[in-house]
């Protein structure tokens, strides 16, 4: 599958569809109405608040272990920081996830269903209950999961070993992380996809997904295994 192809294949009827891309930033956004114009004015600034910090902060880019920031630095950066305290990573792993997450916040007090995607990291907001469909790495057919209806965001982040541009030290196909916080299920999805080397992994690996504070269900693919634990619902 060609990169993106996969947003071909999403039918919410009920949502109007449209991308927004800003240079790496490339989303795929639904909404209940055309918010295209709102929504890359306020990616256009995230992105602005992000590259002037790393400008004056170069180390926080390249940067593979958590780091700590003031009190004064702009929102995104504290919650990028968090979040890789959590998972035990660098800060940028959970940026895709973030900039979702604060788009889906922005928009949330516009239109009450949401779905934002930026390279396998979505946060939908749906009073409905939806599906999403996984893709488990190159050629692999993938898999649907229930999103409930809820009045908070859900986020789901995938991270992949095999396949994609994100750096990656681990061998998963892919590994799904489910959380209320983007930031956090990127950041997180990195971190266990490092640690997922062989199929014999994934049970070490469910368990630590589990154990980072805040991740709601956890899916890992790896060859032609696949585990899955916490609030997670397979549906056809």
């Amino acid at each position: 599958m060609e990169a993106r192809d996969y947003r071909k294949l999403c039918s919410a009827n009920d949502l109007t569809y449209y991308d927004v891309t800003i240079e790496q930033t490339d989303l795929m956004i639904a909404t209940e109405r055309d918010m295209s114009e709102e929504a890359y004015s306020f990616i256009y600034e995230q992105r602005k608040v992000l590259l002037e910090y790393i400008a004056a902060n170069p180390f926080f880019e390249k940067s593979l272990v958590p780091m700590e920031c003031t009190d004064n630095s702009p929102l995104i950066i504290k919650r990028m920081c968090l979040a890789s305290q959590k998972a035990h990573v660098g800060p940028m792993a959970g940026v895709a996830g973030g900039l979702s997450q604060m788009l889906c916040e922005y928009l949330s007090d516009f239109t009450g269903e949401i779905i934002i995607e930026n390279g396998g990291d979505n946060c939908i907001l749906t009073k409905k209950g939806r599906v999403a469909r996984i893709f488990a790495g190159e050629g692999a057919a993938g898999f649907n999961i229930e999103i409930p209806p809820a009045k908070e965001i859900y986020a789901v982040c995938t991270s992949s070993g095999t396949f994609g541009h994100s750096l990656s030290f681990g061998k998963a196909d892919s590994v799904s992380i489910i959380s209320d916080d983007a930031f956090l299920a990127d950041s997180a999805a990195t971190a266990i996809c490092n640690s997922v080397h062989k199929p014999e992994d994934i049970p070490g690996a469910l368990d630590k997904a589990l154990a980072i504070g805040g991740v709601r269900g956890v899916i890992i693919v790896c060859g032609k295994k696949i585990g899955a634990a916490g609030e997670v619902k397979f549906v056809k």
